[in-house]
């Protein structure tokens, strides 16, 4: 069954997309020129940015509550938060240009190193889509529910239900603007060929937000710029991104731009900025769980920083309650879904306080048997060495050294200049970055799944390593920071830092040297085309070259999209292979049983090209937990009331051969098709 987007479909489908995100980002353009003009350079790019990603948001998420969602009432919606931003009364502020950084000699070396930097990551970065526009995603967690939420979501157009398709687990009870932010280039054609390029977009955000932090602390803008380009150069930040394709970039722009405007206010003490501030953490919070730790540890801090620089009491309370407020309303809906589902707001964690539980839950065997901590292993350093030690040191490399180095190095600074009475000298957001990431560091260690597999054998520590990328995001400024003080020392830590970028881009996402030369061409006509508009040329012939630019890029999406429609999941995985073969649109599919993840994760591929399959896990739903069936009986009542015309049937963790329920199902007709040692495909005995 081709999955190809008919062209008439692809043009319409890109029509609603630019309505969609067009006036997403003219509200928010709208937004920060009434509200916010006084920011400049890359704070207010990351204005737009995150105004922008809120609309978007926005016009999905209302919809989604009401139960209406469609291509057409997020269009509505969108319209309307553009004339609404029209609305918003002006308030008038004075420019407020970043604070100057200090004299630093070979500044154009560490210019030319910062330009190269920045260059060979967008190089590669495009190559490396290019290269995987044709390829499919086969990410684990993309597969088994990222991908599946979204599908639900086209289908059902409601916020109020819970996608599950993994016994025993609670995925479809996360926070979900990442997968969002991926509807929104799934829903205009119905499609998932376009999912790649949203996570690259997030991560250059984080990265322009990065750089402005920096700048904020009086770092040297090419130090800045090639402090930013590390942080996403390295495996736990850009990994989760452009290979994996999934959400964790969207926790990564709105953490780092939240500290960003947070760090802003501490200066300005402008309350739009906090408003801000506490809409990019909410964001943040509102896309996975280890945000719901991260983010409060910050704005814990920054609260303490405040009451202990003795800032004016009811002030400083005022703007915590604003912030708080704010990151509530951003970010809480998640939390207010599971609550009227399943009256856990934080479902499947149970929720105790002085020995008593407010939040019931279920008790967790997968976490209890895999989901430990790296702090569980502190006193064995051995299995520390083991299996620890070597995943942080691929996955971190010298870069998470040098960051680590500059927040330990910016921390004894602050100390020792408090210690010395000299606090006139230290700015204190400093001192708040870098408590904040020797804190995100310690929550990180002690955070589920950190060291991920049986109780002694951590073997997938690397799988997580990503739950450290807010506190990665809290010591990069610092980093910068210091290197802009350390004389000529600072071009080798540049250096440094450039030659580990070139190194981690060619270990995580290897492209072909002709793939990286098409690129750079590509890029160089962008930037052409940008550099005309800036001219003074007629308004036309401004326009013209990003208007051919866009075209450009719709061919080239038209293109690749027909050509990942030819392309198969994975030909050893005859069960998914054949059910996308040779079952119809709007079939009724049903999963059971458990597989490892040792191969292809087959729930997203059996919606089908279009999303259109009807996939539903055969099994209980007790204590709102998605369950598997015990005895043949109810299972066999279960598929009779699904009608199920395909049935997929896991072999087991480890496979077994002939599982439970492969037999319950033969039982009542169903025939086997095809198998493998993971999956085995039966089809119903009346279609």
């Amino acid at each position: 069954m081709s999955g190809a987007i008919p062209l008439g479909s692809f043009v319409l489908g890109g029509a609603l997309e630019l309505l969609i995100v067009g006036c997403s980002a003219a509200a928010a353009m709208s937004v920060v020129r009434r509200r916010f003009d006084h920011l400049a350079g890359a704070p207010r790019a990351t204005a737009v940015a995150m105004l922008t990603i809120a609309g978007v948001l926005a016009a999905e998420l209302v919809p989604l509550a009401l139960g209406v969602m469609t291509r057409g009432t997020v269009a509505i919606t969108a319209v309307m938060l553009l004339l609404g931003s029209f609305r918003l009364p002006a308030s008038f502020q004075r420019g407020d240009p970043a604070p100057a950084p200090p004299p630093a000699r070979f500044s154009r070396v560490s210019w030319l190193l910062a330009a190269v930097a920045a260059i060979v990551i967008a190089v590669d970065w495009v190559a490396f889509v290019q290269a995987h526009a044709a390829v499919r995603v086969t990410s684990v967690d993309a597969l088994a529910f990222h991908l599946p939420s979204v599908s639900r979501y086209v289908q059902t157009g409601s916020l109020w239900h819970v996608a599950q398709f993994l016994p025993g687990q609670a995925q479809g009870n996360y926070p979900q603007y990442g997968d969002l932010l991926l509807l929104a280039v799934v829903l205009p054609w119905h499609s998932a060929a376009l999912i790649r390029y949203v996570d690259p977009l997030l991560l250059a955000i984080a990265a322009v937000a990065v750089y402005a932090l920096a700048r904020e602390l009086r770092a040297s803008p090419p130090t800045a710029v090639l402090a930013a380009c590390a942080l996403i150069a390295i495996r736990p930040v850009v990994g989760p991104g452009l290979p994996d394709v999934i959400t964790d970039p969207a926790l990564t722009a709105g953490f780092a731009s939240g500290a960003l405007f947070l760090m802003r206010h501490w200066r300005t003490q402008r309350r739009a900025e906090l408003v801000l501030a506490g809409l990019a953490l909410g964001i943040a919070l509102g896309t996975k769980w280890y945000g719901l730790s991260d983010v409060p540890t910050l704005v814990v801090i920054w609260l303490i920083a405040a009451l202990a620089a003795r800032r004016p009491r009811r002030q400083t309370l005022g703007d915590a309650a604003v912030l708080v407020g704010v990151i509530a309303l951003a970010g809480g809906i998640w939390m207010l879904r599971n609550l009227i589902l399943t009256g856990n707001p934080v479902f499947d964690y149970r929720v105790r306080i002085f020995g008593q539980t407010i939040f019931p839950a279920p008790p967790d065997v997968l976490r209890s048997q895999l989901g430990f901590s790296l702090a569980h292993y502190f006193g064995d350093p051995a299995v520390l060495r083991r299996y620890a030690w070597p995943v942080i040191r691929s996955d971190f490399g010298l870069i998470g050294a040098l960051i680590a180095a500059g927040a330990l190095a910016a921390l004894a600074w602050c100390a020792a200049a408090v210690a010395r009475l000299r606090t006139a000298r230290v700015d204190p957001r400093m001192a708040i970055l870098a408590t904040a990431a020797v804190a995100l560091a310690a929550v990180y260690t002690i955070t589920p799944y950190t060291a991920q597999g049986l109780d002694g054998f951590p073997v997938l520590i690397n799988a997580n390593t990503r739950y450290a990328t807010p506190a990665l995001i809290a010591a990069t400024p610092l980093l910068a920071w210091v290197a802009t003080r350390l004389g000529l020392l600072r071009i080798a830590v540049e250096i440094a830092l450039l030659v580990e970028i070139v190194i981690d881009l060619n270990r995580y996402l290897p492209v072909s040297a002709g793939r990286l030369a098409v690129a750079a061409v590509l890029l160089a006509a962008a930037a052409a085309a940008w550099g005309l508009s800036r001219t003074g040329l007629p308004r036309p012939l401004r326009l013209a070259p990003a208007a051919g630019a866009l075209l450009a890029a719709a061919v080239f999406a038209y293109h690749y999209q027909r050509s990942l429609a030819r392309a198969p999941y994975s030909p050893n995985d005859p069960a998914v292979s054949y059910a996308l073969a040779r079952a119809p649109a709007h079939t009724r599919i049903g999963l059971a049983g458990e597989w490892t993840a040792q191969g292809l994760v087959p729930v997203a591929p059996l919606f089908g090209p279009r999303l259109s399959n009807d996939v539903g896990y055969v099994g209980p739903v007790i204590e709102h937990r998605l369950e598997e069936y015990r005895a043949p009986a109810p299972f066999d009542r279960a598929l009779r009331r699904g009608r199920y015309a395909l049935l997929v049937v896991g072999t087991g963790f480890p496979p077994r051969p002939n599982p439970r329920e492969e037999r319950w199902a033969r039982r009542v007709g169903y025939v086997p098709v095809v198998s493998d040692p993971r999956l085995v495909l039966l089809r119903s005995p009346v279609s």
